[in-house]
């Protein structure tokens, strides 16, 4: 609604009176005309000549008469006209695309058209009276009241963009156009809100200012992937190294003169093959597996043996980075080449010699653990594990037990038979023992002579028995004759088996009671075991 408007509908409202007093006085007239006739037609014989004045009188209230009927006609018609400009401009307002409302000096709503309820959320006739700044939010007040304020000193706004808040749904941002509305009959003053919703405004300049960046940003990238280009270009051609760019299909896109110096090829012999032609023939059918392999991951290391131009096998060293597409799609691959024939070779020597250098390490520990003539742990062997073990089950308060067992009579035995055959008796016996112990943490050992020890790491004295029943199954199966033997016809042994919990630093108190149990058991006849009290 504009203040011309308003303007219209006041005169609308003067016009009506003024056609009902114009009504009334001709009113008066037609009366006051009646009288004046009637006066006449009794007086006209009386008095000719104030007949004739009052004649004139009335023939001039006749036409005034007219005149007045005359207005009132125009007057009708511009009431009419007036009351149809109103209508159309009601109507314009009501159904004009954009929120209008009409507020007083305060900011409170007078009136709002349709398309403003819509934009609030609310019925329309739900606006009147309410305060506009519950649509605002607490953030937007300070420029709300500012507006009013410059409004009310006389300042012309331009169009401004405010927030604005529904009773329902998202905040939206509006542009706002302010018009003054004089209201003459009270000497006050309306404001006319002009609200647009610009929402989908503000998201297109937001989407192009995006796009400007967007844009700037591909137009650097571009400008700084030429620089790289560039610069990539120089070292590529200048490099040292050899240098490949290999396309999707692992064929030859780019080649430098390190290259095809390697290779002994032209660049043009090159380009366009595939890699995998100079791999060498024990390696060319794997090429299509490694190279899918390889561009699924974004850096490649491996090392190729490549066949030259002149028949000469080398070994480089790939390093690759591959290039995709934003849609992760595989393009190219960048790749460096290291000649590593002759470390190669350098490295082969070196296994060689490790391998070698092991093998002796092997035997020097064999020769200083193992007893040369029975093949088990020698004393020096046996010395190094019992006090390992004692300090380990000292700390886990665990038994150790310790057997100690001798050849009856091996003297004899060698006496009669040789010290060929009596090397030869110590070695089966010791082997059948190994057998019999056959846990990976017990050791059999060649104690000194004829005399062997036994290490039985959480293990007590029954355990330790079970152990010499099988040693003594599996010597008697042996059946070795000795026929010099006071207690049997065949090779026997006695034992002396001691078991304890480790204390303190004292394993030799182990093998001492041991070495007693083995004493008496000689004594006692030999051919058993005694357990160490």
């Amino acid at each position: 609604m504009t203040p011309q408007h308003n303007y219209k509908i006041k005169r609308k409202m003067k016009s009506g009176e003024f056609r009902q007093k114009s009504a009334h006085n001709y009113a008066q007239i037609a009366d006051f005309y009646h009288e004046m006739s009637s006066l006449l037609k009794s007086r006209s014989k009386q008095n000719i000549e104030p007949l004739e004045e009052l004649t004139v009188a009335l023939e001039e209230l006749n036409v005034a008469q007219e005149e007045l009927l005359q207005q009132n006609k125009e007057l009708e018609q511009a009431r009419t006209q007036v009351e149809t400009e109103r209508q159309r401009y009601q109507d314009l307002f009501e159904l004009a695309p954009d929120g209008y409302i009409v507020t007083d000096d305060a900011g409170t709503i007078q009136q709002a058209n349709r398309a403003a309820a819509e934009l609030l959320k609310v019925p329309q006739q739900y606006l009147a009276g309410k305060p506009l700044m519950i649509f605002i939010p607490s953030s937007e007040l300070l420029l709300f009241h500012l507006k009013l304020s410059q409004l009310k000193q006389g300042e012309k706004i331009p169009e401004w963009e405010l927030n604005l808040k529904p009773r329902w749904g998202n905040i939206f941002t509006a542009a706002i156009t302010l018009s003054e509305l004089p209201q003459p009959q009270n000497n006050s003053v309306s404001w006319l809100w002009l609200i647009r919703d610009i929402s989908d405004r503000k998201r297109t300049e937001a989407t192009n200012q995006m796009l400007k960046q967007e844009l700037w940003k591909q137009q650097q990238t571009e400008a700084i992937l030429r620089e790289s280009e560039a610069r990539f270009r120089s070292l590529f051609e200048n490099s040292p190294v050899a240098y490949m760019l290999l396309d999707d299909q692992g064929r030859y896109l780019d080649v430098n003169e390190q290259l095809c110096n390697l290779l002994g090829y032209t660049s043009e012999e090159l380009l366009g093959k595939s890699f995998g032609e100079f791999w060498s023939p024990e390696m060319k059918p794997f090429f299509d597996q490694q190279f899918v392999y390889s561009k699924n991951n974004e850096i490649m290391r491996l090392e190729v043996p490549l066949i030259a131009k002149n028949g000469d096998q080398l070994t480089v060293l790939l390093e690759g980075r591959n290039i995709y597409h934003k849609n992760c799609k595989f393009v190219k691959t960048h790749c460096i080449l290291y000649n590593i024939t002759e470390r190669k070779l350098i490295e082969e020597d070196l296994r060689h010699a490790h391998m070698e250098l092991g093998r002796i390490n092997q035997e020097l520990k064999h020769l200083v653990n193992i007893d040369a003539l029975t093949q088990i742990a020698n004393r020096r062997c046996f010395d190094r594990v019992l006090e390992k073990e004692w300090q380990r089950l000292q700390r886990e308060q665990q038994p150790l037990s310790l057997i100690l067992f001798d050849v009856d009579y091996f003297k004899l035995y060698n006496d009669y038979y040789g010290h060929q055959k009596g090397d030869q008796c110590l070695f089966k016996i010791a082997q059948a023992v190994k057998e019999a112990v056959y846990r990976s943490a017990d050791l059999v050992a060649r104690y000194g002579g004829e005399e062997f020890a036994i290490i039985l790491p959480n293990v007590n004295t029954e355990g330790a028995i079970e152990v010499i029943n099988r040693i003594q199954t599996s010597i008697s199966s042996l059946g070795i004759p000795h026929q010099q033997s006071p207690v049997s016809d065949v090779v026997t042994v006695s034992f002396g088996v001691a078991s304890l919990v480790p204390e303190k630093d004292r394993s030799f108190m182990l093998i001492s009671q041991a070495d007693q149990a083995l004493y008496k058991a000689k004594q006692q006849g030999r051919n058993q075991y005694i357990i160490a009290t």
